[in-house]
C-alpha cells in the first residue's frame, strides 16, 4: 500500500487540489497569488479559514524568492514581507491535519 495522493491543477481556478481516490475529499488545496505591482508587503487574502498553509514565493522569472518574513496574519490572510519591493507569484498550499 502506498501513501501517494494524486494532485491536479483545476483548469478553471488555477488552484492545486489533492484528493484521495477512495473518498474524493480534498486533503490539500492551493491558491495562486499574482503580485503585478512591486511591493515590500504582499497581503494575500485566500479565504480558506485555516492557518495550516505553506507559502512558496517566485519572482516574475519564476525563480524562488526568499521573503524576509511570511506571517499567517489570520485564518484568511497571509502577509509576505520583503526588504525591497518585489513582484511575482506566491503559491499557497492548504492542508488538513
Amino acid at each position: 500500500m502506498t501513501n501517494l495522493v494524486p494532485i491536479h491543477i483545476d483548469k478553471d481556478t488555477g488552484e492545486l487540489v489533492a484528493r484521495p481516490t477512495s473518498t474524493g475529499t480534498p486533503l490539500a488545496q492551493g491558491h495562486l497569488h499574482t503580485q503585478t505591482t512591486p511591493a515590500t508587503v504582499w497581503v494575500i487574502n485566500h479565504g480558506r479559514n485555516t492557518d495550516q498553509v505553506l507559502v512558496q514565493v517566485y519572482d516574475i522569472n519564476r525563480e524562488v524568492v526568499i521573503p524576509n518574513v511570511i506571517r499567517v496574519f489570520n485564518l484568511t490572510t497571509v502577509r509576505v514581507e520583503f526588504l525591497s519591493p518585489q513582484d511575482g507569484f506566491a503559491h499557497l498550499v492548504f492542508f488538513k491535519v
